[in-house]
């Protein structure tokens, strides 16, 4: 009598060792046809069953957890159980977009240009040396001592 297909199961926990409902994992094959997909149950269990011989991939993945990778060889009639597959948290990952207003920009500008001196002791409002100043408002512009 020949044995028949092969089996994989396995459990699905966190760091603390709680199962972990609902965790994508992925059962890779070298024939991409065969390959299958399934979530873990609330319990963090999981089994393809039907499986052919050969060597496998599984891919563990959840939210707010690192993806996990385990591989093996499973051999005709097998009964694969693997060891409890520990996810870690992923690293957080925060961005950050600091916006500086046009208008405080102008305002910057504007007290960098106040500064400026011909001979060393007049003030020159005339000349601006920023190529591309921020555009000023109706405020601004009528407060400009050049004016």
């Amino acid at each position: 009598m020949q044995p028949g297909p092969a089996s994989i199961s396995g459990t699905v926990v966190d760091p603390s060792g709680a199962a972990v409902g609902s965790a994508r994992v992925r059962l890779r094959r070298d024939d991409p046809s065969v390959n299958q997909e399934m979530l873990s149950r609330s319990d963090g269990q999981f089994s393809f069953t039907s499986v052919d011989p050969g060597s496998f991939q599984l891919t563990v993945s959840a939210s707010g957890f690192a993806t996990q990778a385990l591989s093996g060889t499973l051999h005709q009639g097998e009964n694969y159980s693997a060891s409890p597959i520990a996810l870690t948290l992923a690293p957080e990952k925060t961005d950050v977009q600091v916006v500086v207003p046009r208008v405080e920009i102008a305002e910057e500008q504007i007290r960098e240009e106040e500064k400026q001196r011909v001979l060393g002791f007049l003030p020159n409002f005339y000349v601006s040396y920023v190529p591309d100043a921020a555009p000023l408002t109706s405020k601004q512009n009528s407060s400009w001592p050049g004016k």
